[in-house]
């Protein structure tokens, strides 16, 4: 029991940091340098190192050492040493003596098999690192480099998003930029499949982005400009020229400038936290680009052959199963059958996938830029069931890569002609149908619009002989659509009715409000004449215009509505016609209560004008709060619908109308006549 009570007053004494404390009850009782023993089995020494108490850690050091070395080299349950606490921190002096006291600590493993080396990069401790690998030479130490399971420094931090830990292993050669890990995947495989670590993947508000693009770039240290240096022939002595002096003093003043920007961020963001969040947001995404930058270059993954190549782009089939003929533009056999395909299928694991495929299934147009920009000729590489990256892009809905790769694939039509092993071609696989949902499109009347649109986007950049393909299901891209998107199309409609239902009911009590305002003016009307009383003020004249213009925009809004309801729900309707619809019925709709407000407003300023001037501002207020709450959360909706539902009519109309380089050459033609 004594034992219990000491190790609790040694553990009180080390949360409470106090030095003497833990020296004197060391000193007094002689205890053993193994307590007090938490649950996990650490000693003073683990725990002192785990709370950074630097001074006493020296001392505790110098005691213990003393007394007995070997308790130096106690481990905790999890095969921890005392130098695997301290590599997690930046106490460099505590961890020189360890090593000085305990050289052998710098190579035992935990039970994870890991040397303290891995505690480093757990805790993003580069000033550690780069310590160890210039003190004791930790690079050559290959062992040191990989864990139990072979994962490696570089796959560790990559793992724990400590892109600049990753960098600087690099450049310390304790890391090789091709490692593989025991999954056998690269350091770059592992960043394809890290979407939220780039900015092209990351969801960010509309103040997040504001910041974001105000921040200035996280720049690091860079060598002095000595490219602007003249000599003296006879003597050797440099000689400073205007335009070195001049590089100088720019590239010094950039560094005043950026230190200053960095100085105000910090002050702004211990009363604006949002700023550091979104500003270690940024520097995450620039680590994470430049360590691809680096990876890329010794990436050879792409020279590796798959076990197929894909169709010939020019096997077209236009042959139902059951009639065994297939007729090939290039003359070719007929080919073989495939079976039926998933609708959900996935072309190839997370482990097999190559970085540029797995980057152009996640979206992420960074990793994509950087592969092609270095191997262009990588946009070839099929997998193994015939997929190259631009189906991927495609199948997955990745319209930032798609648009990347569109200059490559108008170089080299075969990489978008080509088929994947079941037969589909880049329409096929717009047509599958996954968790491939459009977040910035509420509701699936807009989902399925958005489906639309991108079937016919790739439409347009394949040539037309290729809607009449039938893959491996006998069906062509067209009905391989409607097969897939039916469920969507249901629940489109159910969305609409709902939608619409909702809205209904609104204009139809505006509706009935201003007729019955209509027939009861406010202030009545007199009695001889049947004139209203208030006719010939201002207000009146407002009340019973905005009361007209707020029936009229009602009932139009309610028939809108109306036809709505009442429409076939046909596939092709969700593209524009029900899509226009919905805005004109939103918008008559905006307009019919925001008229109802005004002449709300214009009737009690007609009732208490005489009497309480001072209430005017307040009632106009008061009759736009309505008004905000409505456009607050229907906006969003409306804009989204307007927005993506005109631009695609807007684009439609310019390749539908005569460019610029018509009219150009007709008036060049008739203007060389004369």
């Amino acid at each position: 029991m004594e034992g219990h009570h000491l190790m609790a007053e040694l553990y009180k004494a080390l949360m409470k940091r106090d030095k003497d404390e833990v020296i004197r009850l060391y000193r007094s009782r002689n205890l053993s340098g193994e307590y007090p023993q938490t649950p996990h089995q650490d000693n003073v020494l683990h725990i002192a190192t785990v709370l950074e108490q630097k001074k006493l850690v020296m001392d505790l050091l110098t005691e213990i050492s003393e007394d007995d070395p070997t308790i130096l080299k106690k481990v905790n349950i999890i095969g921890d040493t005392i130098l695997h606490e301290a590599t997690g921190t930046n106490m460099t002096d505590v961890v020189d003596k360890m090593l000085e006291a305990v050289p052998e600590l710098l190579t035992t493993r935990n039970s994870f098999g890991e040397t303290p080396l891995f505690r480093a990069v757990h805790f993003k401790q580069t000033k550690m690192l780069k310590h160890l690998a210039k003190t004791y030479g930790c690079s050559l130490y290959n062992d040191l480099q990989r864990r139990g399971d072979d994962a490696t420094l570089l796959h560790i931090a990559v793992l724990n998003e400590s892109f600049e830990t990753a960098i600087e292993l690099l450049k310390l050669n304790l890391a090789k930029p091709e490692s593989i890990d025991g999954s056998g995947l690269t350091c770059l495989q592992l960043l394809a499949n890290m979407p939220l670590a780039f900015k092209s993947r990351s969801n960010l508000g509309l103040l997040k982005k504001l910041i974001y693009f105000c921040l200035p770039y996280c720049e690091r240290d860079e060598a002095p400009h000595n490219n602007y240096v003249a000599r003296d022939e006879e003597t050797g002595i440099t000689i400073p020229t205007s335009t070195t002096c001049y590089v100088r003093f720019s590239s010094q003043l950039r560094q005043v400038i950026l230190k200053i920007n960095i100085q105000l961020l910090r002050f702004l963001s211990q009363g604006w936290p949002v700023i550091q969040v979104v500003r270690d947001l940024r520097q995450k995404h620039e680590s994470a680009l430049e360590l691809v930058k680096t990876l890329v270059k010794t990436d050879k993954s792409w020279m590796v052959p798959s076990h197929h190549h894909g169709m010939y782009p020019g096997d077209i089939s236009i042959f139902r199963d059951d009639e065994f003929v297939q007729q090939s533009l290039t003359g070719a056999e007929s080919r073989n059958n495939h079976s039926k395909q998933e609708e959900c299928e996935h072309y190839l694991t997370q482990k097999k996938e190559i970085p540029l495929l797995s980057a152009a299934r996640h979206g992420i147009t960074e990793i994509v830029e950087v592969i092609l920009g270095e191997y262009p000729q990588a946009i070839e590489y099929v997998n193994d069931n015939g997929a190259n990256v631009v189906h991927l892009a495609v199948r997955h809905r990745r319209t930032e890569v798609f648009d990347i790769l569109l200059p490559f694939t108008e170089c080299l039509p075969r990489c978008m002609m080509g088929m994947d092993s079941s037969g589909n071609t880049l329409l096929h696989q717009v047509a599958v149908v996954g968790d491939y949902q459009a977040k910035e499109r509420p509701g699936e009347a807009l989902h399925m619009q958005w489906e639309i649109q991108w079937f016919k986007k790739v439409k347009r950049v394949l040539p037309h002989h290729f809607l009449n393909h039938l893959n491996g299901e006998s069906l062509t891209s067209q009905e391989f659509f409607t097969k897939t998107h039916k469920e969507l199309v249901k629940k489109g409609r159910e969305w609409l009715m709902r939608t619409s239902e909702s809205c209904s009911v609104v204009a139809a009590l505006i509706a009935t409000v201003a007729f019955t305002s209509a027939y009861t003016v406010p202030g009545g009307t007199k009695k001889k004449t049947g004139e209203p009383v208030y006719l010939n003020r201002r207000p009146f004249i407002v009340f019973t215009i905005a009361d007209t213009i707020s029936l009229s925009f009602a009932l139009t809004s309610l028939v809108v509505f109306l036809s709505i309801m009442t429409a076939r729900f046909h596939e092709q309707d969700f593209h524009r016609s029900l899509p226009l619809r919905l805005v004109l019925g939103l918008t008559t709709l905006l307009f019919a209560v925001a008229s109802m407000m005004v002449a709300f407003s214009a009737t009690l300023v007609l009732t208490v004008q005489e009497k309480l001037h001072w209430a005017a501002i307040p009632i106009f207020l008061t009759a736009c709060f309505p008004v905000t709450v409505f456009l607050v959360l229907q906006l969003p909706l409306y804009v989204r619908v307007g927005w993506y539902t005109l631009r695609d009519l807007s684009r439609t109309m310019k390749h539908s109308l005569p460019n610029r380089k018509l009219i150009t050459n007709i008036t060049s033609y008739f203007g060389g006549k004369k």
